[in-house]
């Protein structure tokens, strides 16, 4: 009996060339979906870090912070000696917003990958409301906005209250929670330009605020711009496309730009005010770089941009931390007032004033602080006090400027010299000569024609027995001249 043909009876492969093509997309779609996986799990979290505090008053241990994204809870950690740090995962674009024991906080912060920020969040009882009524002109180069131009009120970047410009005014109130910790500072744009005006949130207060914003156009001047261009980093990675870079100088807006691709382009014109040798400061996403330069008119600078300036959350050196009072020319410095720490001049941390307190904390990053002379300054003047900075110090210091000179003391004359005083002399006696013998009678003296001692004339006397010796000295010389003989009778 023949054996069956193998090859008739084989059953086609499951995994014929046909088949495979059909299956290759399907394969592809699978092998997708966990690099995408992948992908986003490699995404770094955002870091925060800071102190927390509740109605003025630093949170207890155990105090929960939640962070959130989307309306989500994406993160969660316990307070610790009044700090808290968290990881907090998320996607571009996305705001991160904390919540406090239930109680969400001021502050907010836009989610960046591998971001790393020190963010002190702050919690106030929210038992009532108040409002802080602004009202006043706005003008725009110099000249009333138009109406319809948009006026609005920040506090901490948020925006906290918004309305129009009519015949060249504006009116609004600006509410909050009536709590020491919402007293800070409001800050305008018109039309999107930050006003050069802000003040302190007061409750039930009525401010008149004329507000004054400069666009800058320069088309008729004749010097020329400095030029900058470079890469920009926020927070040590790339920033993103569409992150402001902002030029001050002297407090002033002075430039402009937006990131794209990693780099800035910017031209900084002399419009308003007088910018040769200026120290222009630049600002990446509102955050303090690294790197500063001095304006001059046709300059070209490629000058690479980082901030924050300081990012000091990697650091395990426990800061030194400063609270006092602030004065400013004999008053309570005003809130918002500007506290500077510097160590070898260059600016270490910076806080502001609240209710003519401030609390600083000067951290160890770029450089070894231990036994540096830390100076102070409060509204750009010095206050003549120093101090020499202690890891993990806590330390009360009441700061006043200026400082308050000490006076040079009066020099002490000095007394003229005593005189010796001489010895009256002695006065050495003048010896009488021995009176000599006179001469027997019958002798015979003779007078000596020649100078003598006190003019007195010198007798010579010869006596009968043949001797001689000097006679003794005559009174009257000028009786008798030379030659002449006296006798002794």
């Amino acid at each position: 009996m023949p054996l069956p043909d193998a090859a008739a009876n084989r059953r086609p492969s499951k995994f014929s060339p046909r088949r495979l093509l059909w299956l290759l997309p399907a394969l592809l779609l699978l092998a997708a979906v966990p690099l995408a996986v992948v992908v986003a799990q490699t995404s770094p979290p955002h870091f925060f870090t800071g102190t927390v505090t509740i109605d003025d008053v630093t949170a207890p241990d155990g105090t929960r912070i939640a962070a959130m994204t989307g309306g989500q809870e994406a993160a969660s950690i316990t307070v610790s000696d009044g700090h808290y740090e968290i990881l907090v995962p998320g996607a571009a674009g996305q705001t991160v917003a904390f919540w406090v024991n239930g109680a969400p906080a001021y502050e907010t912060a836009a989610w960046q990958p591998g971001a790393r920020d020190i963010l002190n969040l702050t919690v106030g009882s929210c038992r009532e409301t108040a409002e802080h009524h602004f009202r006043g002109t706005a003008q725009v180069n110099g000249q009333p906005a138009a109406d319809g131009m948009v006026v609005t009120a920040r506090i901490g970047g948020q925006e906290i209250a918004r309305t129009a410009v009519a015949i060249g005014s504006y009116s609004l109130s600006v509410q909050q929670c009536n709590t020491p910790s919402s007293r800070r500072e409001v800050n305008f744009t018109i039309d999107g330009t930050a006003a050069e005006e802000s003040r302190p949130w007061q409750p039930g207060a009525n401010t008149i605020l004329n507000l004054t914003v400069s666009r800058r156009n320069c088309a008729s001047i004749e010097l020329p711009p400095h030029k900058f261009a470079g890469t920009v980093k926020l927070n040590g990675l790339p920033a993103a496309n569409g992150t402001t870079i902002t030029a001050l100088a002297d407090g002033h807006k002075a430039g402009f730009a937006t990131v794209s691709n990693g780099s800035y382009r910017m031209e900084i014109e002399q419009c308003n005010i007088p910018l040769a040798g200026k120290r222009i400061v630049f600002y990446v996403g509102g955050k303090e770089a690294v790197q500063t330069a001095v304006w001059q008119a046709n300059g070209n600078n490629t000058l690479n941009l980082g901030a924050p300036k300081r990012n000091c959350v990697t650091q395990s050196v426990p800061p030194n931390l400063f609270t006092g009072t602030a004065r400013l020319h004999g008053q309570p410095a005003a809130n918002g007032a500007k506290i500077a720490a510097l160590v070898d001049g260059q600016e270490a941390a910076t806080a502001t004033v609240n209710d003519g307190s401030y609390v600083l904390r000067v951290e160890q990053c770029n450089t070894p602080l231990n036994g540096k002379t830390i100076s102070f300054t409060v509204g750009g003047v010095d206050t003549g006090q120093t101090i020499v900075w202690s890891q993990g110090g806590r330390t009360r210091l009441n700061l006043a400027a200026p400082a308050i000179p000490t006076p040079t003391p009066a020099p002490t004359p000095t007394p003229a010299p005593t005189p010796t005083p001489q010895p009256t002399p002695t006065p050495t006696p003048t010896p009488h000569p021995t009176p000599a013998p006179r001469p027997a009678a019958g002798s015979v003296a003779e007078v000596f024609d020649g100078p003598v001692a006190g003019g007195a004339l010198l007798v010579v006397w010869q006596g009968d027995d043949g001797d001689t010796g000097p006679a003794p000295l005559l009174d009257t010389p000028a009786e008798f001249g030379a030659g002449n003989t006296l006798h002794r009778g």
